[in-house]
């Protein structure tokens, strides 16, 4: 159709502008070029972060179970101090004081023996 001078579609109807150029095409085609060379650039970023992420997991994780490892250790050699740490006269205190805190993490029961 468009061999024939008929508009092959409808928008083709509307651009009389086509082929011309003004300061607003200019300065709007600018726009358009720098919105997309910052979307493609925010793209490639992510992409980026997101490779970062995939090889910093498995050595994230391992840190992970590293650091719950010591604190179960941690935590049976406070549950084995415990009994010393409440006779002495101001580390008792000290325990006293902190019961509601370990109350409060959940961890009260299982450091207490009780």
């Amino acid at each position: 159709m468009a061999a024939f001078g008929l508009a092959s579609k409808p928008w083709d109807l509307c651009s009389f502008t086509a082929g011309k150029c003004s300061r607003r095409k200019l300065r709007a085609a600018r726009r358009n070029l720098r919105t997309a060379r910052s979307a493609k650039r925010l793209k490639r970023v992510r992409g980026e972060i997101e490779d970062a992420t995939a090889l910093l997991r498995p050595s994230r994780q391992a840190e992970r179970h590293r650091l719950e490892d010591l604190e179960a250790r941690s935590r049976s050699r406070i549950a084995a101090l415990l009994p010393q740490l409440e006779a002495d006269p101001v580390l008792g205190g000290m325990v006293e004081l902190l019961k509601p805190c370990q109350a409060a993490d959940g961890v009260g029961p299982e450091v207490h023996g009780g």
